[in-house]
């Protein structure tokens, strides 16, 4: 008798397992237009009295940010990010050339904290129709505008002492980025990506007209992506 039945147990089984493979494939398939993304990595700021591109001398910090972007098409989306970013100068001087810095003007060293918000298009160059037939590897890149806000200060001297200066500040930012990221899973991506934080100002240090451009805070950071919709 148990020997009849087991034919029809197996038909239900493997009919059963097949419905929730299809639910499931059904499931992963369906469209998630929104993403998350959280990053961390090192950072550094191009500035007068830190370093140049050509010493490549930069002294690195903790970098991280956070994002929340919008796919509009398969080539573009739309991200905002919030961010954060130590920052310290690593110009060494003797004592005599701290001292014409400061006859000048011009600081020394300088160090502090950068936040940020940003506000950015980013252009897929490696894409696909939807997220779930998207490449397996994509390149990708955008220029937006922010606001950055600097806890920073910088030492200089003053009539041959060193002084502490505050140099709060809130300044406009266009940043840049670029990067690649690889799919690990449908809905999961890792990526390494590059950021400037292009502005126009040279004071961000507390020392002017030594660069060739103003002050630019860069960092690459490592990025975990994660698609989702709220609608599911």
């Amino acid at each position: 008798m148990k020997a009849r039945f087991l034919p029809l147990f197996l038909l239900f089984f493997i009919g059963g397992f097949q419905a929730v493979l299809a639910q499931n494939f059904n499931f992963q398939s369906l469209d998630r237009p929104w993403a998350v993304e959280v990053g961390v990595g090192p950072g550094w700021t191009y500035a007068d009295n830190s370093s140049a591109f050509r010493r490549a001398g930069f002294s690195l910090h903790p970098a991280a940010s956070v994002s929340l972007a919008r796919n509009i098409s398969p080539a573009v989306s739309l991200r905002g990010t919030i961010g954060f970013q130590q920052m310290e100068g690593n110009f060494n001087a003797d004592e005599a050339r701290k001292v014409r810095m400061g006859e000048q003007g011009n600081a020394y060293h300088f160090e502090g904290q950068i936040y940020y918000f940003d506000f950015m298009p980013v252009f897929n160059f490696v894409g696909g129709p939807r997220h779930i037939n998207r490449s397996q590897v994509n390149i990708y890149g955008g220029i937006g505008v922010g606001v950055m806000g600097i806890m920073g200060d910088y030492d200089i001297m003053v009539n041959g002492e060193s002084q502490n200066v505050n140099n709060d500040m809130v300044i406009a930012t266009f940043p840049a980025r670029a990067g690649i990221s690889y799919r690990f899973r449908p809905q999961l991506d890792f990526a390494l990506e590059g950021t400037v934080l292009i502005t126009l100002r040279d004071d961000i240090d507390g020392h002017t007209g030594y660069n060739r451009f103003d002050d630019y805070p860069m960092n690459v950071q490592f990025k975990v992506r994660k698609m989702f919709s709220f609608d599911y």
